[in-house]
């Protein structure tokens, strides 16, 4: 996702006096989580405060909602006009998109390595974010704000091992809730809730066997671009099932309760080595009884 992390929280039965403060003295918020005591917790969310209601739930408890989101003002009303002379390079763009950030404390972060500048200037016109994009697409690159930084990685790179990346393993001993799910779009998993898991982090599925997604025979194989058959036509599996159980997430969900239950994450996952999916299937006789 492109736009900038968003809160959603409510506090249960606050006092009067704490929902006066809230709505009229604070502008920021930050949520911090974590399981021991208050010295472990860890920094999940910070951002600036877009809206307060409190209301009553029902007869007996009252509560505050905080909608809050990460510097999205120079993404939501942020404009750029200026003019890169020629000779620049795609990381010259980054730099001048995030300068225009900085009044919203962004700057620019990481930024794929890519060869060559360009024979002619470039007009820099208009809405920060649409530039954002433009620069994306141009680069073959996916961006997001993660807290004080752009951050653009190309697409290519995203299914490639990084030796230096810090691994989360997730297994049904660390965290791992339920079976992940294969969609189209990749895997979708539920751990416990976990800070150190963002945009762009690689983890590692351990003793965890991923549910298929079922192929859609009804579309012909030129029409489902990661849909991938036999020689023979005859089996069909969705690509993107790594063997290793490495994956990139490209989307984090988190979500608490402190009077419930639920404590966990939703991610959504690509494959680190999309060639090296699970392809190999035994041969299966069914016999009549």
């Amino acid at each position: 996702m492109q736009t900038p992390r968003h809160l959603e929280a409510r506090i249960y039965n606050p006092n009067a006096a704490t929902i006066n403060r809230i709505k009229s003295k604070y502008s920021v918020v930050e949520l911090s989580v974590g399981y021991g005591s208050d010295d472990d917790a860890s920094l999940l969310f910070q951002g600036m405060i877009w809206q307060t209601r409190d209301g009553r739930e029902n007869p007996t408890d009252t509560f505050i909602d905080i909608i809050a989101a990460t510097r999205d003002t120079a993404f939501t009303t942020g404009t750029i006009s200026t003019v890169l002379a020629a000779g620049y390079k795609y990381s010259h763009v980054q730099n001048v998109v995030a300068q225009n950030m900085a009044s919203d404390n962004i700057a620019a972060g990481a930024f794929p390595d890519i060869p060559g500048s360009a024979a002619r200037p470039k007009v820099m016109y208009g809405m920060t974010r649409d530039h954002c994009r433009t620069l994306a697409h141009s680069t073959a690159s996916m961006y997001f704000m993660d807290e004080d930084s752009l951050n653009y990685v190309a697409i290519a790179d995203t299914s490639r091992v990084r030796t230096t990346q810090t691994v989360i393993e997730l297994s049904p001993e660390t965290g791992l809730i339920g079976i992940p799910v294969q969609t189209p779009d990749g895997i979708d998993v539920t751990c416990l809730l976990d800070p150190a898991i963002k945009v762009n982090s690689r983890i590692r599925l351990i003793n965890a066997a991923v549910l298929d997604q079922i192929a859609d025979l009804s579309y012909s194989p030129s029409d489902v671009a990661n849909a991938q058959y036999s020689s023979d036509g005859s089996r069909a599996h969705i690509s993107g099932v790594n063997a290793t159980g490495d994956y990139r997430v490209v989307w984090a969900d988190h979500y608490g309760d402190t009077y419930g239950n639920d404590w966990f994450s939703s991610l959504k996952c690509i494959s680190i080595d999309p060639s090296d999916t699970v392809q190999s299937r035994s041969a299966l006789e069914v016999t009549p009884e």
